[in-house]
């Protein structure tokens, strides 16, 4: 596979998170060594949580979304530009609605640690809570996918 922005081949690799070996908490990281783009498969994270898939753009924090002007690596889909937030906090990051891959800028990930520890002061049950999801739930999973990469 190759890197959409600069067409530079992916090193493909792994990452382990919360959980160690035996719960199966590696999450595939794909990066250029050209211009330092990571792409993140969190299905792995996702079934974990009872899900088929996540998507960043489907939790209470995300506040946009729009198409970017990249395509993913993995199946070629458009990317959408998703925006995170919380307060003056905010993260912008390109996520495949197709596959799922989240592909981050060099510095997303620690900024993208810094707006988990803004959002975790949230109270535990929101005004907007759906049935489906509290703040607590998207914490809990975004907090294993990113709070220890």
């Amino acid at each position: 596979m190759e890197c959409p922005r600069c067409r530079s081949p992916f090193v493909d690799g792994q990452i382990r998170g919360r959980g160690g070996a035996y719960r199966g908490s590696y999450v595939r990281v794909l990066r250029c060594d050209r211009c330092k783009l990571s792409a993140l498969d969190v299905s792995a994270i996702a079934n974990r949580h009872g899900s088929s898939h996540v998507r960043l753009s489907a939790t209470l924090l995300c506040r946009d979304r729009k198409p970017a002007d990249m395509h993913c690596a993995s199946c070629m889909r458009g990317l959408d530009l998703v925006t995170l937030s919380w307060g003056a906090t905010y993260i912008e990051l390109e996520e495949c609605a197709g596959c799922g891959l989240v592909y981050l800028d060099p510095g997303e990930l620690e900024r993208m640690g810094g707006l988990l520890r803004v959002a975790e002061r949230a109270p535990e049950k929101l005004a907007w809570d759906t049935e489906d999801e509290t703040m607590g739930q998207t914490l809990d999973w975004l907090d294993e996918l990113f709070g220890e990469l």
